[in-house]
């Protein structure tokens, strides 16, 4: 233990971090610390296996206990810097253990269905990232393969639930916007784990956690269908649906936008080409959803809008993809996730003589893309909040 507290010390003291961030956490870890006692380690209870990040290191029912205090001091001395430094961490480093607590710290704050959606499929890419790192070294193995494996699982599965948890109490544009983002995210680390290999033995494992991927993906793709077919009904809520996916949409093609041209001086001119050829794919299918929830066709505003979300996403995954494995991946793949195409959503009338070239993901042709429409017959495209969509009933 000494040899490990020696090591996160001297990466502790690289770190520096604003005062404000460091008395945030100082108060909240204080407050656990006198809370919990001055015990430093009793037996273990099985128990504590279902515990989480407070149960772990500040109960009194935990052996992990005795490092409580040596967790409050790092913070104490160190601010949330090292929380911070423990981001990049992947397992067999010495400060993952600090990355999952912090995770499971995140946890403790959640309190809605939305936020614990997002949070778990934020997490379950997370473990699909370290696994592309440790692929990329070479230091993938069969036990931490394993590892890896059941985190991702439980992470993916908890998102799905309470994305349909919120699709159940009829809240469809935020289980949409939440499931379109996750799929966008599933597709482009497929791809990446599959690209990451760097040799025989990494590339069998690597498999392993590529067919969980699959599994889920496909679950994520069923729930897509599933809300694109439960948006008809009760006209009220269909419209009200129809308009947070509308405006989820254009939120999403304005933040990937500054994305990408914060990026521009690190992309190679053909990558960001092709990103923004992919972004304005995206444009175009929020665009028409826009006009069809002004036409009042809710159905086909929210389909068109779900694919938005999906095409729109996939250049801010590969971006941060890149940033993370210095693995470009915009040359190879569209946006467009598979089964999601334009002509899916009901963009397939557009002229004889428009460019047309096949979308594909991983190699998979998914369907053919259009080119940029005439300025006459192009929808409204801006996202901004001084447009307001009126809608027709």
């Amino acid at each position: 233990m000494k040899k490990d507290l020696e090591q996160i010390f001297e990466e502790a003291k690289k770190i520096k971090l604003p005062g404000h961030e460091k008395a945030r956490v100082r108060e909240l870890m204080l407050f656990y610390v006198k809370r919990s006692g001055a015990e430093t380690e009793v037996d273990l209870p099985i128990q504590a296996v279902e515990y989480g990040f407070w149960q772990t290191f500040f109960s009194k029912g935990s052996k992990a206990y005795v490092w409580s205090p040596v967790f409050a001091i790092l913070v104490l001395f160190f601010g949330v810097g090292i929380s911070v430094a423990a981001q990049k961490a992947v397992p067999g480093d010495v400060l993952y253990p600090v990355k999952i607590a912090s995770e499971d710290a995140r946890s403790f704050f959640v309190f809605s269905a939305e936020a614990g959606a997002d949070l778990e499929a934020e997490l379950a890419i997370r473990r699909l990232d370290e696994a592309e790192k440790l692929a990329k070294k070479g230091r993938i193995t069969e036990k931490v393969i394993q590892e890896l494996q059941v985190k991702f699982l439980d992470h993916a599965l908890k998102s799905k639930n309470k994305i349909a948890e919120l699709r159940d109490k009829n809240k469809l544009s935020v289980a949409a916007d939440l499931n379109a983002r996750f799929e966008s995210g599933l597709v482009a680390h497929k791809e990446a784990l599959a690209k990451v290999a760097s040799d025989e033995n990494s590339l069998k494992e690597v498999q392993k956690i590529i067919s969980d991927v699959k599994l889920i993906l496909s679950n994520v793709k069923l729930a897509r269908t599933e809300m694109k077919n439960n948006i008809s009904g009760d006209r009220n809520l269909a419209k009200k649906n129809a308009e947070g996916i509308v405006q989820a949409a254009g939120n999403k093609i304005e933040e990937v936008n500054r994305i990408i041209k914060r990026s521009k001086d690190n992309l190679d001119p053909r990558s960001s080409k092709k990103l923004e050829k992919v972004l304005e794919d995206a444009k175009w299918d929020f665009a028409s959803g826009k006009a069809s929830l002004e036409a009042g066709d809710y159905s086909k505003a929210f389909s068109l809008s779900q694919t938005a979300i999906l095409k729109a996403e996939d250049p801010k995954q590969k971006i941060q993809i890149q940033n993370e494995l210095s693995l470009d991946l915009s040359l190879t793949a569209t946006s467009t996730p598979e089964n999601a195409s334009s002509t899916d959503s009901g963009l397939d009338d557009h002229e004889d003589g428009a460019d047309k070239s096949d979308i594909t993901v991983g190699g998979e042709v998914l369907g053919t893309g259009t080119g940029t429409p005439a300025e006459s017959e192009k929808p409204n495209m801006s996202t901004s909040s001084e447009s307001e969509t009126k809608v027709t009933e």
